[in-house]
């Protein structure tokens, strides 16, 4: 039953990633990164086919093979102490792959497996997959409460999903300007930023939002890129587009 939740899920993630090549092009993935539940030779063959570069951890069970034997991935990792690294390269899933492996600071082996000849760098690189793990907390408690919605009906979500995502990448864009300005002061008991650059932003937007609206859009206005063309489709704009009394923007769609 896992195995079978396991493949229907990397397949919706499959489709999700091809509209996002239709549209952007492969070539705009500078890398994918996933945890072990994104497994299976379809999955692989999906991604080396495509040439999208891949740092996917892998169980420590993983069996490989070894001459005549078959034997977990981990035997050729358990040597390591904690903060120690190696890499070794094997063929997986019908395909060559080169696999890094360290011990973390709770003992616990991590081991990663890439379809790029990149050595120790897959550890760096797979380390960069927890920033989803920060944007899935400040789509919910950290921020946005997504996770309070009574939506059931999919389209509906995706929608809200889409906006949530939407004033995400604002906040960013809005804290790192604040931090340009002023550079958050450090926590004094760890030498960590205080708030994130999600929090200066959120909390930027809202007071504005608060205090005046017209500011919040003129700022949210100045921060979007030009209108461009996406397959070839026209351009066509709203010129004078009356926010209030005041102000006149120009909206733009597709």
């Amino acid at each position: 039953m896992r195995s079978c939740q396991a493949h229907n899920f990397t397949g919706t993630v499959r489709i999700g990633i091809q509209i996002f090549i239709d549209i952007f092009g492969a070539q705009r993935i500078a890398a994918l990164t996933a945890d072990r539940e994104f497994i299976g030779k379809a999955w692989i063959d999906y991604l080396i086919h495509n040439n999208i570069p891949f740092f996917i951890r892998i169980k420590e069970n993983r069996l490989v093979e070894w001459g005549e034997e078959m034997r977990h991935i981990a035997v050729f990792f358990q040597c390591l102490n904690i903060g120690q690294k190696s890499h070794i390269q094997f063929n997986l899933y019908g395909h060559s792959m080169f696999i890094a492996g360290t011990r973390s600071k709770k003992g616990e082996l991590v081991i990663v497996m890439s379809n790029q000849d990149v050595g120790l760098k897959i550890l760096e690189i797979y380390k960069k997959r927890w920033t989803i793990e920060l944007l899935f907390a400040n789509c919910k408690k950290n921020g946005f409460n997504l996770e309070d919605t009574h939506m059931v009906e999919l389209e509906r979500i995706e929608k809200l999903f889409a906006v949530v995502c939407s004033a995400l990448l604002l906040c960013y864009m809005v804290g790192s300007g604040e931090e340009k300005k002023s550079p958050t002061p450090f926590k004094k008991t760890v030498k960590t930023p205080a708030f994130s650059t999600f929090r200066r932003g959120f909390d930027c937007l809202r007071k504005l939002l608060i205090q005046t609206r017209d500011l919040a859009l003129k700022l949210i206005l100045s921060l979007l890129d030009p209108p461009r063309k996406i397959r070839g489709s026209e351009i066509r704009c709203f010129e004078n587009f009356n926010v209030n009394e005041n102000h006149c923007y120009k909206i733009y769609y597709y």
